[in-house]
């Protein structure tokens, strides 16, 4: 007996569902628990037949197959064939779980069902039952397909994902979440005792950022990230931004900003408080609460202040420490503490013509420009080139502006000195006076000639010849 046999479909909703992932017990709670062992969402489905025989309601054992095509006549097959043998159908209705071989299958195209039946018992091949049946989405189903977007006219949280589990956790991977909103907040995270937000970079390689935030405004107050802390306790140290560097080898950055152009890498404002702290509490002089670094020629610390201190510097924690340097909006410098320098002596930034050499005795020219003092006991000494002048006077100032052309002449302290034996050795503590030598001192013998032509006293000897000795520098 030949039987027409006719397959009507139900396709029950594809269950769309979000996988809660529980908490694992261990002695500390980790910031991303971990959750592979637990099961996970298959790419399986249940599906649900009507089988007639004829015109009446099939009842027995049938062997069933099916097939996903890409279109609703030929088209190319789309996963594995799945055969079910021997299933059980009663009043016509059959239940089986169908598993093509994979999640992605599903991913937004359209798929056609084609069924293939036979007799249980039998071993003939399948009928393919005409026409194949479209596998539509459930309504709602639509707006959850790769690439769809999530929105609602709406003026509270258009989508909110709340995990209850004490150390529950919602992964994704590459660009996974993205949010967008014209002039509201993309994304809120909000943490009764946890982390709001948390960004994870865990490869030990590459240079992607556990979080990323960008802006394109060009407005004064945009900003990529923001952080704001809005505890008033009166300890400790809410932040609204903050960075910590776990390495151990001396490198990496709590917080590292940069800037490509000619911004800011890293800038704070403070409308009462600080604008920047930094604080260091390891000891040892390289560990610095604030450190700057100018690479190339670049500025290693640059400090502005509209009306204040420039820079101000406590010896103990403000407000009631003890202040022991200062620089003033106007340049003035206050120190509470002695002045060190490399240098000896106290130099002033003059004139001087262009022969002149670190070391020379000088003196003052015709037209009041420094020269190479020249001619025994000459009364028009000024000084001595400083080699390394402790202290500058006339230097430009901050700018050092106006010392083309000008020389570091040593007035007071001790500097080196060119020296001749024209008037014999000279020993320690001999009064010096200029010799016939250009730039060159010797000792001084003839008192009736010193009075305005004595440079300095020797602190250091020369035995004969030409050669270079301390001096300190007194002009008398």
């Amino acid at each position: 007996m030949t039987r027409k046999t006719v397959v009507r479909l139900l396709i029950l909703p594809l269950l769309v569902a979000l996988l809660c992932a529980g908490p694992a017990l261990a002695q500390e709670q980790e910031v991303f628990p971990d959750i592979s062992a637990q099961a996970a969402l298959g790419s399986a489905f249940t599906y649900q037949g009507r089988l007639l025989d004829g015109d009446l309601p099939a009842n027995g054992t049938y062997d069933l197959e099916f097939k996903l095509y890409d279109a609703a006549t030929a088209g190319a097959q789309k996963g594995a064939t799945v055969t079910k043998e021997d299933v059980a159908v009663t009043n016509g209705l059959f239940t089986v779980d169908l598993n093509f071989g994979g999640s992605d299958l599903f991913n937004g195209q359209a798929l056609w069902l084609e069924v293939g039946v036979r007799p249980g018992p039998s071993a003939d091949p399948f009928t393919a039952l005409a026409p194949r049946t479209a596998l539509n989405a459930a309504p709602y189903a639509l707006s959850l397909m790769p690439g769809a977007s999530i929105s609602r006219d709406y003026g509270g949280n258009t989508l909110s994902v709340h995990n209850g589990w004490p150390g529950g956790a919602w992964l994704v991977s590459k660009t996974a979440l993205s949010a967008w909103t014209s002039d509201g907040t993309a994304v809120v995270g909000n943490a009764g005792t946890g982390a709001g937000v948390i960004g994870v970079h865990a490869a030990g390689t590459g240079t992607s950022p556990g979080v990323n935030g960008r802006t394109s405004s060009v407005e004064a107050d945009a900003a990529g990230v923001l952080g704001r802390a809005s505890a008033t306790a009166p300890t400790g140290s809410n932040a609204g931004v903050r960075g910590e560097n776990a390495s151990t080898n001396g490198y990496g950055y709590g917080v590292y900003g940069s800037h490509a152009g000619m911004g800011v890498g890293v800038d704070g404002v403070s409308e009462s408080g600080s604008g920047v702290q930094g604080v260091a509490n390891a000891a040892g002089f390289l560990n610095a609460g604030v450190r700057a670094v100018g690479n190339n020629d670049a500025t290693g610390l640059y400090a502005y202040s509209a009306t204040g201190n420039i820079i101000t510097g406590y010896s103990s924690a403000v407000p009631f420490g003890n202040l022991r340097f200062r620089v003033s909006n106007l340049g003035n410098v206050s120190a509470d503490g002695a002045f060190v320098p490399s240098g000896a002596d106290f130099a002033e930034m003059l004139a001087a013509e262009a022969a002149v050499e670190a070391g020379d005795l000088l003196a003052i020219g015709p037209d009041g420009t420094l020269v190479k003092a020249a001619g025994a006991y000459t009364t028009t000494v000024a000084g001595v080139y400083s080699t390394n002048p402790g202290f500058i006077g006339g230097g430009g100032g901050a700018e050092g502006e106006g010392l083309e052309g000008k020389v570091p002449l040593a007035v007071v302290g001790v500097v080196p000195v060119k020296a001749s034996d024209q008037n014999g050795a000279i020993v320690p503590g001999d009064l010096l006076v200029a010799s016939d030598t250009p730039g060159h001192v010797m000792k001084g013998t003839e008192r009736d000639l010193m009075l305005g032509a004595v440079v300095g006293k020797a602190l250091s000897g020369l035995e004969s010849g030409t050669g270079t000795i301390s001096v300190l520098v007194t002009l008398q």
